[in-house]
């Protein structure tokens, strides 16, 4: 698994707008962002319809069950969960629902980001208490850049022809996000995904579906292994 890469993204020392512009970047295909961070901080704030985007998710939040009013709470469990008198949630939901914001012991938070092939993401992102963000096809550098999980000589070959395919099609003038649905889904993208680890029930039910289940797509439960000993290590301090 040479090409796949899963590790524990370092966030505890980085301030919100680092999170938040790092995994901001990964649809650019890199793992850290590298222009204007207030720009771009600035225009996550309203990218989605006016409202936060994605990668505010990265960001935990814990608020004590009183300040969540219960006529509401119904409508927050898409962002989070409810539990000991706590609610674990992000800073999107409560930007989102005007929450208050309190400052966040971050150790029981996890984020994890790596490089896959895109039919391993397909598989992770039906978790859905888990947020994620992924690279994007519709990169302008995508067609240059795209790399592939070769599991064997056959397989290298096979991707290959995807790639000539999108390329050609390219060379005639059609769109490089139109380009890439001609690609091997074994062709890598990077991604982050985040979650808390007193979800216990989540992390479990993805080992447990993915990583161990009989009939799991080999390179989906190798993947799920890894991210499993992270978590692992990650609760033992």
């Amino acid at each position: 698994m040479k090409e796949i890469l899963i590790e524990k993204y370092d966030f505890e020392k980085k301030t919100e707008l680092e999170i938040i512009t790092d995994t901001a970047s990964v649809s650019k295909g890199r793992f850290e962002c590298e222009s204007d961070k207030i720009r771009l901080y600035n225009r996550l704030l309203t990218e989605s319809a006016g409202n936060p985007s994605t990668p505010f998710e990265f960001v935990p939040v814990k608020l004590d069950l009183s300040l969540v009013p219960v006529s509401d709470r119904l409508n927050y469990t898409r962002f989070g969960f409810f539990k000991d008198e706590s609610f674990y949630t992000n800073l999107r939901n409560c930007l989102m629902h005007s929450l208050p914001v309190q400052s966040t012991d971050v150790s029981d938070f996890l984020i994890i980001r790596g490089c896959v092939p895109v039919k391993v993401i397909n598989h992770l992102v039906r978790h859905r208490m888990f947020a994620f963000n992924v690279e994007s096809s519709r990169n302008k550098k995508y067609l240059k850049q795209v790399k592939f999980y070769n599991e064997n000589l056959i397989m290298k070959f096979a991707n290959k022809a995807t790639l000539l395919i999108a390329k050609g099609l390219q060379k005639l003038g059609v769109k490089a996000e139109v380009c890439t649905m001609f690609l091997s889904d074994n062709r890598l993208v990077k991604f982050y995904m985040c979650g808390w680890k007193s979800d216990a029930y989540s992390w479990q039910n993805l080992f447990a579906v993915r990583g161990e289940k009989t009939g799991t797509m080999n390179i989906t439960g190798k993947v799920v292994q890894e991210m499993k000993e992270i978590f692992a290590n990650d609760l033992q301090g």
